[in-house]
């Protein structure tokens, strides 16, 4: 149950109380911030070094012993993307000297088979190579002619 004031001045108290407790809410709601990094604010900084004497030095120390470890994770991961694209690379080279001497061996398999008189193996040995190397040129020509898909849309 809430009690009634009995005169003006119990009026004016609980006035006064209920100030003091906005008031506090607004000193609370001003006074808070949020901040983020490996180095406190300055003035913390100073506090640190009033508390413990060489205590900033320490941070910054610490601050730096992180960085440097970041930016070695940074060059390892650098150097790591670098021999996966060097092996991309490299592997598409082998995979099409392995296809080009395929087909230099298949044309010679059925020129050979013509030769003998064998049309229709030869026929077909040459008409499979046609269809890989139209398959390859298929390919390297959408890379080149059709647009990428991006990695913001679902695929099918």
């Amino acid at each position: 149950m809430t009690e009634e004031p009995e005169d003006s001045k119990d009026i004016v108290r609980s006035k006064v109380e209920l100030d003091r407790q906005e008031q506090a809410e607004i000193d609370y709601q001003a006074t808070y911030y949020q901040r983020s990094g490996p180095l406190p604010d300055a003035d913390q900084m100073a506090l640190y070094e009033k508390i413990v004497p060489g205590s900033a030095a320490k941070l910054f120390q610490m601050a730096e012993k992180e960085q440097e470890h970041r930016h070695s994770l940074d060059q390892r991961d650098s150097k790591i993307q670098e021999r996966i694209a060097l092996e991309e690379i490299n592997l598409s080279q082998r995979g099409q000297w392995m296809a080009y001497s395929l087909n230099i061996l298949g044309f010679g398999a059925g020129f050979f088979l013509i030769a003998t008189g064998n049309a229709g193996g030869a026929g077909i040995v040459i008409t499979t190579i046609l269809a890989n190397a139209g398959v390859f040129l298929g390919e390297k020509l959408s890379q080149r002619f059709l647009p990428k898909p991006s990695k913001e849309d679902p695929e099918d």
